[in-house]
């Protein structure tokens, strides 16, 4: 059984205004954005939508919808202004996922990730890395070590002195992290964004379209699909994945 939440509340009202602003009309809300009970209409919908308005308009509807719904509560945007305020204002971004991600996808080498960085790179010799494992982290440092100098949330945290949660060594996996302390998932939620916001303004970010963060991302950079300087590692294309199936995006 998972861990309830610390502040449940299903009776908040969201409001999503005409000039892009969401107010919530409860503090300290946590919400589900399912929909019960399931409606295979409901899915039908969903699933047929970038096929009925075109994949870039979908894009575009789902980038400024994202943009919207999740802003950064003001403590996680006070340290995501430090972070990039730390990195100069040029920096590029790497995330790499492992753990359970397994289970769903091939998992991509280290080396892969170091080719595609540098062939897009030709200036920034910053590079802000995002990992679920402190291994993936070590192998691209090792890797680029020598040409470029390697940034994290907790390399930063421990210069600061401030407080990271532990990190796994081999990815994250849900059912770990469904049982963890309620601070320490806090801590790792906070850090979470933060580092997912800092992917969203860099030069350009190296990821895999097979997880939600680099989609996400995407979204949150906005542009146009498939031209925002995201550069996935495995799958070629900004996709929708439901009932673990992707959506396939023909050519263009």
């Amino acid at each position: 059984m998972k861990p309830a939440p610390a502040n449940p509340d299903r009776n908040v009202a969201v409001f999503l205004h005409s000039n892009g602003s969401v107010t919530i009309d409860k503090p300290d809300a946590l919400f589900e954005f399912n929909y019960v009970p399931h409606s295979r209409e409901h899915d039908l919908v969903y699933w047929n939508l970038p096929l009925l308005i075109g994949w870039d308009r979908y894009f575009y509807v789902m980038s400024v919808t994202a943009r919207a719904f999740l802003t950064p509560h003001p403590s996680v945007l006070a340290m995501i202004r430090r972070i990039w305020t730390e990195l100069g204002g040029s920096y590029v971004f790497v995330h790499i996922r492992r753990g359970d991600k397994a289970r769903e996808s091939d998992l991509v080498n280290i080396t892969r990730y170091t080719e595609v960085l540098q062939a897009k790179c030709n200036g920034s010799a910053t590079v802000f890395v995002m990992s679920d494992g402190f291994r993936s982290h070590e192998e691209i440092s090792l890797a680029l070590a020598g040409d470029y100098h390697i940034v994290s949330y907790r390399v930063l945290m421990k210069r600061w002195g401030l407080y990271a949660a532990k990190e796994e060594s081999t990815g994250h996996y849900q059912e770990k992290f469904d049982v963890l302390p309620e601070v320490q998932r806090r801590a790792l939620a906070f850090e979470l964004v933060a580092s997912m916001y800092i992917g969203a303004m860099a030069d350009f970010a190296v990821c895999t379209y097979s997880s939600n963060i680099c989609r996400l991302i995407a979204l949150f950079r906005g542009g146009k699909m498939n031209n925002n300087g995201v550069y996935s590692v495995d799958w070629p294309k900004w996709a929708v994945v439901v009932s673990n199936s992707l959506i396939n995006i023909p050519d263009a």
